[in-house]
């Protein structure tokens, strides 16, 4: 099996994504809960929070270390499905409850990961949407077989990700399985770029934490600048993931203590950091449609992150060390709450349609996160002392 390597920054910063994910569904989807454009702007980052998700995933699997391709094929099945297969009962259930109309091959479909955001040849069930990003993540495990089978393909495919990423702007619009595939490999590179961070740090090649920080800002700044009309536009999603990207592959020299060895390490200096800050700005404010508020906030941000790059260290390491012990434990379920928050959160809605919004949002969170808890740290566990126990009895005839 894998030799598992644990980074503390990486599962801050996944559960810090899964918290962005589930308060935006749960401020958007209970009914009647009062809107604030304030608020909106602090919980519109849902799909770029399933971006940086993907780059951790691909982070996660380069750090391992597998005896086989059986073993890596083994282990993403078990991470994956038990949950997905539950949590995909449970939405199913759910929309019973509430008389909402299922269609079979719908639910067969996505037993299979074939639900795209786009729904080229499936949709996700309609009361767990999320799960349209759980397809991408069963592919992109099978493609990075062959990367672990011959590592020179990396850079290849990520090429032809971000190549498969253009032709949406040239080719929008596809259907069936020639968009299903156009448009799942074109975030495959989102993914590969949580390896490349990996493979950076093995070559001895990493942004100091100072570059990291400001990298993954200007990248929240991208995000706000899409060069479509598309929700998902590539563009704005690609600039976040190559900061996304940075920033992980800081983390994990910082954790390493690999900044003893400053040859090694990489820092943009202060004339560079200038360039990117006004040209990130000046396209924030030319192109984006984001609010004025958030133009200006994320202006500022950037302003003071390239002046005093220290800053953003120091004030994201305040704000996290209170919070560590819950933030590490909220990662260690943070993919069940994923897949199972959504359904929940419609239940409640429809079942507890008369109480105060608030308190929906009380009893939806409290049920979801006693969900993901006992799927996690119960029944995952459960399954894979089962197979250790299966896999020593094997061994042991």
């Amino acid at each position: 099996m894998a030799k598992q390597m644990r980074f503390e920054t990486l599962e801050i910063m996944r559960a810090v994504c899964a918290m962005t994910v589930f308060m935006n569904h749960l401020y958007a989807k209970t009914i009647n809960l009062p809107q604030y454009p304030l608020l909106n702007m602090l919980f519109a980052f849902a799909t770029e929070a399933v971006i940086c998700f993907f780059v951790l995933s691909g982070c996660v699997i380069a750090l391992q270390r597998y005896n086989t391709i059986q073993d890596y094929i083994i282990a993403r099945i078990v991470r994956i499905a038990p949950i997905y297969y539950i949590a995909l009962a449970v939405t199913v259930l759910c929309m019973i409850v509430c008389d909402q109309p299922i269609n079979g091959k719908q639910i067969v479909a996505n037993a299979l990961f074939l639900q795209t955001m786009g729904g080229h040849l499936a949709t996700p069930l309609a009361f767990n949407l999320p799960t349209w990003s759980l397809s991408y993540e069963a592919i992109y495990y099978a493609l990075f077989v062959l990367v672990l089978i011959a590592p020179f393909c990396l850079w290849p495919l990520f090429i032809a990700s971000v190549c498969s990423g253009i032709s949406l702007y040239l080719f929008p619009g596809s259907s069936g399985a020639l968009g299903f595939a156009q448009n799942i490999f074109s975030f495959f590179c989102f993914w590969l770029l949580g390896v490349i961070a990996v493979r950076g740090i093995r070559n001895f090649r990493y942004p100091s934490l100072e570059t990291g920080t400001f990298l993954f800002l200007a990248g929240v700044c991208w995000s706000r600048i899409p060069l479509s009309s598309d929700y998902y536009d590539f563009s704005r999603l690609f600039g976040f993931a190559i900061g996304s990207g940075a920033l992980c592959s800081a983390l994990i020299a910082a954790e390493h203590n690999l900044g003893d060895s400053k040859r090694r390490e990489f820092d943009i200096n202060g004339h560079q950091r200038a360039v990117v800050c006004v040209s990130v700005v000046m396209m924030l404010w030319i192109l984006s449609h984001s609010l004025f508020m958030t133009k200006l906030l994320f202006g500022l941000i950037m302003v003071g992150a390239a002046l005093v790059p220290t800053a953003p260290v120091i004030l994201f390491s305040v704000l996290i060390r209170p919070a560590k012990s819950a933030l590490i434990y909220i990662a260690g379920l943070s993919y069940a709450l994923y897949v199972i928050h959504y359904p929940v959160i419609y239940l409640i809605n429809s079942l507890l349609i008369s109480l105060n919004p608030i308190a929906r949002v009380v009893v939806a969170a409290s049920i979801s996160l006693s969900a993901a808890h006992w799927l996690e740290y119960r029944l995952q566990r459960h399954v894979k002392t089962f197979l250790l126990a299966f896999g020593s009895a094997k061994t042991a005839q």
